[in-house]
This record gives C-alpha cells, sequence and structure tokens, in this order.
C-alpha cells in the first residue's frame, strides 16, 4: 500500500516541476499595488463595478526606419485593441464602458498618446481616486521598435516571415495589455517591495509549481517579454499567444477585492488546482 502511494506521488509531483523550470519563478511572480498601511487597493471601489474609459484620440501612427534604411509607415485605430485588451483581463471579474469623455462620468481611465522619444513605449498614472491616465509613446516607437524587431528576428523569438508592420502591431497590442495591468493595479512583476507615491509593492499571485507562461507585467527594463515567451513556448510568438498569464488574472481578482492578502492562501489553492490540471493534461 505504502509503495503504491509513492509511485502515485511521483508520477503526479514530477511533470509539475520539470515543466514550470520553463519559465523561472520570478517571471510568474505577480505584485499588487498597496498603500502605505500594507492593504491592497481595492479596484472595484476606485473605479466601480464598470471601469469608464475614454480614448482621446485613437488615431496613432508610427513612422520608423529599419537598419537598410527603409522608411516603414504605418497607422492604426487603437481603440479596438484596447477593447481587446480589456476583453482578455475579462476573467479576473472585470467590466468595462467606453465613455465618449473625461467628463462624462465621475471616474474615467484615459487613453491618450505623446511624443516623448524616452524609449518608454508606454506608461500608466495610476490614481486611487479612478482617474488613471495611460499613455503610448509613438515617439519611443519610432526611435527603438525597428532594433527590437531585427533582434528578435535574429533571436528567433518571432517568425522569419514577419513583417514589420505586423510586428508594430504586435508590440502595441502586448503594449497596451501591459499597461491596462497597471490600470488594474498590478505593478512589474519585480517590484514587490518597492515604494511609489501612493504606497508599496506587495506579491499578491506565485503558482511556482505550474507551467504557465511569463506574466505580461514583466519589467521591460530587465525583461524582453516577447523573448521570454518564445523561450517558454519553444517556438516563435504570434499576435494569438500574448495576453495575461492566469497568474495575472488572478493577481487581478486579488486587486478587486482589495485589503490583506494571504500568500498561504495563494500557494495551497495554486497546488491544488496545479494536481487537478496535472491529472487532466491540463497546461498554465
Amino acid at each position: 500500500m505504502n509503495n503504491k502511494f509513492i509511485i502515485i506521488l511521483t508520477i503526479y509531483f514530477l511533470p509539475l516541476t520539470t515543466l514550470a523550470e520553463r519559465t523561472p519563478n520570478e517571471e510568474k511572480t505577480v505584485v499588487g499595488y498597496a498603500d502605505h498601511n500594507g492593504q491592497l487597493y481595492n479596484i472595484t471601489h476606485i473605479y466601480g463595478n464598470i471601469i469608464h474609459y475614454t480614448v482621446q484620440d485613437p488615431n496613432i501612427t508610427i513612422n520608423t526606419i529599419n537598419s537598410s534604411g527603409e522608411r516603414i509607415y504605418v497607422s492604426f485605430n487603437y481603440s479596438d485593441y484596447i477593447r481587446e485588451a480589456f476583453n482578455e483581463w475579462a476573467p479576473a471579474g472585470i467590466s468595462v464602458q467606453q465613455v465618449p469623455g473625461a467628463g462624462a462620468e465621475a471616474r474615467v481611465v484615459s487613453f491618450s498618446t505623446s511624443n516623448y522619444a524616452d524609449n518608454s513605449l508606454g506608461s500608466t498614472i495610476f490614481d486611487p481616486s479612478g482617474n488613471s491616465r495611460l499613455r503610448i509613446d509613438v515617439g519611443s516607437f519610432n526611435k527603438i521598435i525597428m532594433n527590437n524587431f531585427e533582434k528578435l528576428k535574429s533571436r528567433k523569438a518571432i517568425p522569419e516571415n514577419m513583417s514589420p508592420e505586423e510586428y508594430i502591431k504586435l508590440k502595441l497590442k502586448i503594449t497596451i495589455k501591459h499597461e491596462i495591468g497597471h490600470v488594474l493595479g498590478l505593478l512589474h512583476n519585480n517590484e514587490s517591495g518597492a515604494y511609489f507615491p501612493y504606497g508599496v509593492g506587495q506579491e499578491i499571485a506565485r503558482c511556482r509549481l505550474l507551467n504557465q507562461a511569463p506574466s505580461i507585467m514583466l519589467n521591460g527594463s530587465n525583461y524582453d517579454y516577447i523573448d521570454r515567451l518564445a523561450y517558454y513556448l519553444g517556438r516563435p510568438v504570434t499576435e494569438s499567444d500574448i495576453g495575461p498569464s492566469r497568474n495575472d488574472i488572478e493577481g487581478v481578482r486579488v486587486m478587486r477585492r482589495g485589503g490583506s492578502w494571504s500568500s498561504l492562501t495563494n500557494r495551497f489553492s495554486c497546488l491544488g488546482l496545479g494536481l487537478a490540471l496535472s491529472r487532466s493534461g491540463g497546461d498554465l
């Protein structure tokens, strides 16, 4: 009887440990925004049951040059990408509605563009009063996007036949999904314990035993999300691959509740879910 029990444990636990190594632990960690008293911000209280948002100008144009001197010019209406991004975060329990302008509701998340060319493709100001602001920096896209494209293609992290226009679209979608994560109260994966104007970063999701994609909240100063996702997948990244990880979704669920958070509860729930999915061949 005891021997059989040991064999069962070996079958269920070893594949989990082996598969989890495809994504290092720090790349799966999700960090939330807590106030200076260590209480997580409750984004339901901040934004209400429906997150209202506005897009100041939905048109965005990238005008850049590749290493051969060829000009790449592409225009998007990125309102569709914002809706798509919010839909991917929806499993966390959020609801959104686009409104005409900032004065339409008392609390409105605003999307806009800038031209700082500061090497930051996007940035977000998280506002506990409910008026968070997200910007896409066109100047930075123009400045660095083709260099990134050529590096990732040389590393085979994106398909060989992906065009510059397709890559710019891919990167714009990733940037929007990442920045919406900040609107929803998530910080970068490596910012636990870091101090910010309204509080401090606190780790809120970490399923270390499970095989899962890297967080879309990877800090761009230290990680390249596409490169790390390609490593996890074992192949080049396509548009259908990008999006919040299961840890990211769980992190937003935690932020919707706010307040105190128990890492012990999270670890046990992750373990139980991992065992269930291992039996059915599921991949987190």
